[in-house]
């Protein structure tokens, strides 16, 4: 929104410069027809951009509309950055052959040529002028990485679909973000420099900073090239990227980059009709939730030229490139949810063919994780026994069995499981906290023995309780099990306060008769078994052997289904267990069901690659016979009884951990 503003009084002895627009009055409202084009040459005003006339500062005094293109003429006179002609515009150099530096004054449209830093630029400015990259943070070329191509032979991403209903794509590296983010911020203030350099010394008067500190003894000042040039081409080329074909006339008529060089140079350009002309046609492209980023991009723009205010100008700017990019992941993220359906049930013919070429070229060992599910089978076949029952269908299980112990143990994820190591190691400080959690509900239990109370009465408060105790533990955001330890540690009185509470509500005593020594008893019964489960891992041990239960439970239900059909299974999942909000609650069936899923399609990659391929497998031995006893077909799956553990009884008395899936 434009609005009339009288420039305040300066201070004494200070010379206030004009807007950048060049004008002290608004401009005359023009209607311009965007259909209604014509070519650059039919009017030496701006006719390559929204507005029929572009009005930035004169480098001279008088412009004259039709002179656009000013002749180097070598000046005998100056020999310092100072010694300007009042009548020329910014002085750029020329080394001469035989060593020396000659200055000539030329108008600042000469951009190709070397410019020297005025003296006046601060250290900082004058490091990014010299040093800063060429090109703007965001290109075309930036950009390819999320083109539709490119994305459909990413393998972290192709993995991730299978998983994640709103995968996000990422242009760095973890490790290099940092180092872009310095890369842009040093290129943004470059061009803040530039524009001061362009509008500080372009025209008289010249800098009296610079006067100031130049002597006939300085240096020969450092030098730059202008990067303006490249950001209008890098602009125009995103525009056109960015528009559809039908338009990509028109946007080559309105963003001619010599012709606006031109105009920049010789201070005819109206920086903030060009902004607000970008704005509206970005708008009927963009997402409609992107239009306040256009209009919050044109209001800076504008606000930065009318006031010389350059840092807001270049924020503006900035937010310009930072729009097209978020326009970029947009049509990104469109085109690969429209090609969802066949990119997931490609998956496991596309991760076959990369890991083949992996194991081909020897960058991945397939005896070793040949060895890896043997060694988790032999291990489930000699002590795996789950609620009273052994699951004997050997290669899921052996599988499911090797995944939570890799989870739960901190164990080296394999690289057959690279691309799910994330979704691991959350898996397995989701069990952290809910031994954590169920140790404390142990410690609330012997609380409740010790005011001689039933048990019977405690079914109604264990949900609420432990309600309470993840709110009271909520913020750890670390997959390292240390972490996870010691936050909870430091949490132990305040738990151990909420644990005591509760035990007095539930046998019916009076909470005003809470004494300090009550709480520290409580602190120091949970620090112990805290410890001995850190140590012994009793209660962690029984949740992974539930968990393998229910995720086999899951298995049975996917293998034979399509990936797709796997990737809808788990969306109506995530729709019956929503995961609260505002705190943190692990819900077993929702673990159970993605481990589930990791199983099968990971099964179904590597078991002709590695797990049952012929080169891999060792021949029989006379102690332990041949792993063929291990690896049933899946389809012959029992689940047989385990006499030891039958008493019914037994297993009414005992609270259950979690509840067993539907």
């Amino acid at each position: 929104m434009e609005t009339d503003q009288e420039d305040p009084a300066g201070a004494p002895g200070e010379v206030r410069g004009d807007s950048i627009t060049g004008r002290h009055q608004p401009a005359e409202h023009t209607d311009h027809e965007f259909t209604e084009l014509s070519s650059p040459s039919d009017s030496p005003a701006m006719k390559s951009s929204s507005c029929p006339r572009v009005d930035l500062p004169s480098a001279r005094a008088g412009p004259a509309e039709n002179d656009v293109d000013i002749p180097c003429k070598p000046s005998s006179v100056p020999h310092t950055i100072c010694d300007q002609d009042p009548q020329l515009s910014f002085q750029c150099v020329d080394v001469q052959s035989g060593g020396g530096t000659e200055y000539h004054n030329l108008p600042y449209n000469h951009f190709s040529r070397s410019i020297p830093v005025p003296p006046c630029t601060s250290i900082p400015e004058q490091h990014a002028l010299v040093n800063a990259m060429a090109d703007p943070p965001v290109t075309t070329r930036y950009l390819e990485e999320i083109d539709i191509a490119r994305l459909s032979e990413n393998v972290v991403l192709r993995n991730e679909i299978n998983y994640d209903p709103n995968p996000r794509f990422s242009f760095e590296e973890r490790d290099r973000k940092e180092y872009v983010r310095g890369k842009s911020r040093e290129y943004w203030l470059s061009l803040k420099a530039e524009l001061k350099i362009l509008y500080q010394h372009g025209w008289p008067p010249s800098c009296a900073d610079c006067q100031a500190i130049c002597s006939p003894a300085r240096p020969t000042p450092r030098h730059f090239e202008s990067r303006l040039p490249n950001m209008f081409t890098n602009l125009k080329e995103l525009l056109d990227d960015s528009l559809p074909e039908a338009e990509k006339d028109q946007l080559a008529q309105y963003l001619d980059v010599p012709f606006l060089l031109q105009e920049l140079s010789h201070g005819l350009m109206d920086v903030a009709r060009f902004a607000d002309w970008v704005s509206r046609l970005l708008m009927s492209h963009c997402a409609p939730f992107r239009d306040a980023h256009a209009q919050f991009m044109s209001r800076k723009i504008r606000e930065g030229a009318e006031n010389r205010d350059f840092q807001v100008l270049v924020e503006g700017i900035e937010s310009l490139f930072e729009l097209l990019k978020l326009m970029k992941l947009d049509s990104a993220h469109y085109q690969v949810n429209r090609l969802r359906g066949a990119l997931i049930d490609d998956t496991v013919n596309f991760q076959q063919h990369v890991f083949r070429e992996r194991l081909e070229g020897a960058w991945l060992d397939g005896r070793e994780h040949w060895g890896w599910l043997q060694g988790h089978a032999v291990n489930h076949h000699a002590r795996c026994s789950i609620a009273g029952r052994r699951l004997n269908d050997l290669p899921y299980v052996s599988l499911i069995h090797g995944l939570v112990d890799t989870c739960f143990g901190g164990n080296r994820i394999p690289d057959t499981l690279a691309y799910d190591a994330v979704r691991l190691q959350r898996l397995g400080a989701q069990m952290h906290e809910l031994t954590c959690l169920e140790v404390c509900l142990d410690v609330f239990e012997g609380l409740v023995r010790k005011l001689n109370q039933w048990r019977s009465n405690l079914g109604h408060m264990l949900p609420g309780l432990r309600m309470r105790l993840l709110i009271l533990t909520d913020g750890v955001s670390s997959l390292e099990v240390s972490k996870i330890q010691q936050w909870w540690e430091h949490r132990e009185e305040a738990i151990a306060g909420e644990l005591t509470r509760a035990a007095f509500e539930v046998c019916g005593k009076p909470l005003d008769s809470i004494s300090h020594a009550d709480t520290a008893d409580t602190a120091h019964l949970l620090a112990a078994a805290l410890q001995r489960e850190w140590t012994e891992h009793e209660i962690g041990i029984k949740l992974c052997r539930t968990l393998e239960e229910h995720a086999f439970f899951y298995v049975q239900q996917y293998r034979e289904l399509s990936p797709m059909s796997i990737f809808m299974a788990q969306q109506r999942m995530r729709r019956l267990y929503p995961q609260p909000q505002g705190y943190r609650l692990p819900d077993i069936a929702l673990m159970a069901s993605l481990l589930g899923h990791i199983s099968v399609i990971h099964w179904r990659v590597f078991a002709d690659l590695i797990y049952l391929h012929r080169n891999y497998g060792k021949e029989p031995s006379d102690e332990g016979g041949s792993t063929d006893e291990y690896y049933t077909s899946p389809d012959d799956t029992v689940m047989d009884g385990d006499p030891g553990s039958n008493d019914p009884s037994a297993a009414e008395n005992e609270r259950p951990l979690i509840e067993t899936p539907p």
